[in-house]
């Protein structure tokens, strides 16, 4: 939309896990984490000759937890919505990848804005079982150092029709859940990562499966 978009936002989290000071480099230890976040924003919105206002709501929890030797656990959850109209360039979006790269917390079988909205929640689960192939002494891999990873994927996306009536790109929602799992390897020549990934529903011809590379190193 052309126009002119001014944001006030604020956000604050909380990590509780210890830490330790490295010469002024503040670093967390554990074996576990829970980190909540909370966020606001005010858009204070000029498009086509029309002014208003709206409010943007989010809460998102992330973390982690080791389960010795079946590896360690992480999670992400996140929940959005807009009190009031959004632009196409301010929909909340499920995060798709581009054919053949993504990252963490991205839905694989997803293309961008493929599914959007005014109000929109994600779940993501990743189970990294570590160098199992190691473990189990498995031929031909067991020095390599690959590991495997598991992980699942849910997000819904929902637009009142105001929001709808804005937009200038076709955007779709979901009336239920979609999800997608799959499983990786990574540390393949000690950075790569390459994942399989299906939609479990909301079939889409081209989209239900998902093969791709992206870095085994998460920021």
């Amino acid at each position: 939309n052309d126009g002119v978009i001014t944001r006030v936002s604020a956000r604050i989290g909380f990590d509780g896990r210890e830490f330790i000071d490295n010469a002024g480099m503040i670093m967390r230890i554990g074996d576990r984490s829970f980190v909540p976040e909370f966020g606001m924003q005010r858009l204070f919105c000029d498009i086509g000759g029309k002014r208003f206002t709206t409010d943007l709501f989010s809460a998102s929890i992330e973390g982690h937890a080791g389960l010795g030797m079946f590896g360690i656990t992480a999670y992400r959850a996140n929940w959005s919505m807009a009190e009031g109209m959004l632009p196409t360039q301010e929909l909340l979006l499920l995060p798709g990848s581009v054919d053949g790269i993504t990252s963490r917390w991205r839905f694989r079988t997803l293309r961008p804005r493929e599914i959007g909205g005014d109000r929109m929640a994600t779940v993501h689960v990743q189970q990294d079982l570590g160098e199992v192939f190691r473990r189990f002494h498995v031929p031909l891999l067991q020095s390599s150092g690959i590991g495997l990873l598991l992980f699942a994927n849910a997000g819904w996306a929902a637009m009142r029709d105001d929001t709808r009536a804005m937009q200038t790109v076709e955007v779709g929602t979901t009336a239920t859940p979609f999800y997608e799992a799959g499983f990786g390897f990574d540390r393949i020549f000690l950075f790569m990562r390459f994942d399989f990934a299906w939609r479990m529903n909301h079939f889409r011809d081209g989209r239900n499966f998902y093969l791709g590379l992206s870095s085994a190193f998460q920021l």
